[in-house]
């Protein structure tokens, strides 16, 4: 397909001839972009549904738009439901145990169009980015008592995440970034302390093909590194915590590289919507193919080598499954959400993906 001609030769042609450097001073034509094919000898993975919460007549269980999940230090799963403007926290039972409702406003405290949150990572602090407000709120999560707040501008939408120290790692929209970092960390006052990555080499391809999907950028941490994944082209970045980058690698499934067509929008036929690390040398990214309207994970360790590919739409837990970055328990259990039949959050627990003997 044309598509897939050009991405094929978009990727030799930075290979070959380079690209500009990052805020860090190393380009990306000096750390090659890897092929996922070869296996993991930490061997693969699957996932099995281990529990659920959510309910289509229960208030206190009903999701309409669930923005984000975190899980604290006590395993109490929290909630961000961005059309409901509240933050729940269930128990690892999934029973409630507290919720908060966001003021509107303008003023201190209060908010808009929250987009986005995350919970500092001691797990202390409520972090909320409010993209019309532009501006991100810390909370203390214990009362959801307001803390303070700082703007946040230059950026249409912007995902966060809490990092170490007490930072907020704040990804821009590659829309309208320019030539502008695209990772921003800030303390808790706003006061900046680092920027790097930019939009992907390749944004501008995709844009003039008007692909929606095409700015998406999710990011996922541990204690050492920070995985950045790019939507559309398909590629994740490994960088240290001086912000180097370390490591580019992709595996392409068969339907990347074609495009549908959805009213007046017009989509890549495969994208990648979130990116999470459950586990030592585990990483597993939601791929979706929207020609037969299929969620599939794709499981790597560290250095991009494969662990196993698993069709999600195919499961007990539903269709339209999303997984989150920092939504993993002390038993090595992640939740995500499915969406159809109705939204709702789903536990899985990851266990080896052994081949099953032949019946005698």
């Amino acid at each position: 397909m044309v598509l897939r001609r050009l991405v094929l030769t978009c990727f030799f042609l930075l290979l070959v001839a380079g690209c500009s450097e990052s805020p860090t001073g190393v380009s990306e034509s000096e750390v090659p972009l890897e092929e996922s094919v070869e296996a993991s000898p930490f061997g693969p993975v699957r996932l099995e549904l281990s529990g659920t919460i959510g309910s289509e007549d229960e208030d206190d269980y009903f999701f309409a738009i669930i923005r984000g999940i975190e899980v604290d230090a006590e395993d109490n799963v929290t909630v961000f439901d961005g059309a409901l403007r509240n933050i729940r926290v269930f128990s690892p039972d999934g029973i409630l145990k507290r919720s908060y409702e966001l003021p509107s406003g303008e003023g201190p405290g209060e908010f808009q169009r929250a987009s986005t949150f995350s919970l500092s990572a001691d797990k202390e602090r409520v972090y909320i980015y409010d993209m019309m407000n532009e501006r991100i709120t810390v909370l203390d999560y214990a009362t959801f008592e307001y803390l303070n707040s700082f703007p946040l501008h230059g950026t249409l939408h912007a995902k966060i995440d809490g990092g170490p120290d007490d930072t907020i790692y704040a990804v821009y929209s590659q829309l309208d970034l320019g030539d502008r970092p695209m990772i921003h960390v800030f303390t808790e006052d706003g006061v900046e302390m680092a920027a790097f990555e930019r939009r992907h080499e390749m944004f501008l391809e995709y844009d003039q093909q008007r692909l929606q999907a095409a700015y998406n950028v999710t990011m996922a941490q541990t204690p050492s590194l920070i995985f950045v994944s790019f939507s559309l082209p398909y590629e994740i970045r490994v960088y240290n915590r001086s912000h180097e980058l370390q490591r580019r690698f992709h595996r392409i499934p068969d339907f990347f590289g074609g495009t549908i067509q959805k009213g007046e929008w017009l989509y890549p036929s495969g994208y990648c919507s979130s990116i999470v690390i459950a586990g030592e040398e585990l990483v597993l990214q939601i791929v979706t193919d929207s020609e037969s309207d299929e969620d599939w994970v794709h499981a790597f360790d560290f250095s991009g080598r494969h662990r196993g590919v698993q069709n999600l739409s195919k499961g007990e837990w539903g269709k339209q499954v999303y997984i989150d970055s920092d939504a993993l328990d002390s038993k090595g259990q992640i939740y995500g959400i499915a969406y159809e039949p109705f939204p709702r959050l789903i536990r899985f627990k990851i266990t080896p993906d052994t081949p099953s003997k032949p019946s005698s």
